[in-house]
């Protein structure tokens, strides 16, 4: 009886140590099927590891110091949570991961997590669609569709789009090799609405024939920067930025962008606002919508004021200036 508990002692050790040795596999296997939401943030000259818990998460969600260093080995000296190498990219598990986990899951590859939102968004994808929370992963082909209010998606590479209402985006594709060219591809599709994008660290070859932000009208090729999109297919929409025109309206906040369509290229400056009528139509600058796109160049709001009235008399009439 003892030798066969012993037996049985050590095949359970044989199979203890063979599910350890084939757990990167295993791992590997489930991030395909059911995807873990992950933040990457990488690290800049004066981060310590503290500065970057406390800026990401509520303090009853912080994960400890030592579950960072080790799943990040490579972003600290000798394993010391305080010697964190500037520059190294850290995996961070995301704070408000999704409940629960969509039985039929799409097979592309996770491209980023959703950090903000508020209303509907749904990603469309070859097998089916799903609703998305806060926290959960979005994957390249996802056709992600905000009926309302406005989301926050971070991408790999360090990139965030922010979506408004009424909005189509299909994230084509985001192909992200870390290194000291952090090189890749990058593909993204507005089909209708409002976006502005914050360029990550890729740093992709950008040509006409490979943009990074493509629309019905136009492409853009982007280059380090922050620009404002919307494009509608009316003659005209209502937005929560007010009344915009048919075509496509791209404004620049930061950086450098080439806006471009068969019948013409611009460069933009930062400030810039430039207008795509249709496809047919070169891109020409649009100056009267910069507060609208970019919220310079605004009107001030009038002041009022309420005058005195002098022994009851009259009405009181508010000047504005």
């Amino acid at each position: 009886m003892r030798l066969s508990q012993t037996k049985h002692h050590t095949l359970r050790t044989l199979v203890v140590l063979a599910s350890l040795c084939l757990a990167p596999q295993f791992v590997a296997a489930q991030a395909v099927a059911a995807p873990k939401a992950i933040l990457l943030h990488q690290v800049q000259a004066g981060d310590s590891l503290d500065s970057i818990l406390q800026d990401t998460y509520l303090p009853g969600e912080r994960p400890s110091r030592g579950a960072i260093v080790q799943a990040n080995p490579h972003a600290f000296v000798d394993g010391d949570a305080r010697r964190i190498v500037s520059g190294a990219v850290l995996t961070l598990p995301l704070a408000s991961a999704p409940r629960r986990v969509l039985a039929q899951q799409p097979t592309t590859p996770v491209v980023g997590t959703v950090e903000m939102l508020d209303g509907k968004l749904t990603a469309y994808y070859d097998d089916g669609q799903r609703v998305l929370t806060l926290g959960q992963a979005v994957h390249e082909e996802d056709r992600l569709l905000l009926d309302s209010g406005r989301a926050k998606i971070r991408l790999f590479d360090g990139s965030q789009l922010y979506l408004q209402d009424n909005t189509d985006v299909l994230l084509s594709k985001l192909e992200f090799k870390r290194g000291d060219s952090n090189i890749g591809a990058r593909l993204i599709e507005l089909g209708r609405g409002g976006l502005r994008m914050i360029s990550g660290v890729l740093k992709p070859e950008v040509t006409a024939a490979h943009p990074d932000i493509r629309t019905p009208v136009a492409v853009i090729g982007l280059r380090g920067t922050e620009t404002v999109l919307h494009y509608c297919a009316k003659t005209e929409c209502e937005t929560s930025r007010g009344a915009l025109p048919g075509g496509l309206l791209t404004g620049l906040a930061d950086g450098e962008i080439t806006l471009g369509n068969t019948a013409g290229e611009s460069t933009l400056d930062i400030g810039d606002v430039f207008k795509v009528a249709d496809a047919n139509r070169a891109p020409e600058p649009a100056p009267e919508f910069q507060c609208a796109m970019l919220g310079v160049g605004c009107a001030p709001v009038p002041r009022c004021e309420v005058p005195r009235q002098r022994g009851g008399q009259g009405l009181s009439r508010k000047r504005c200036r």
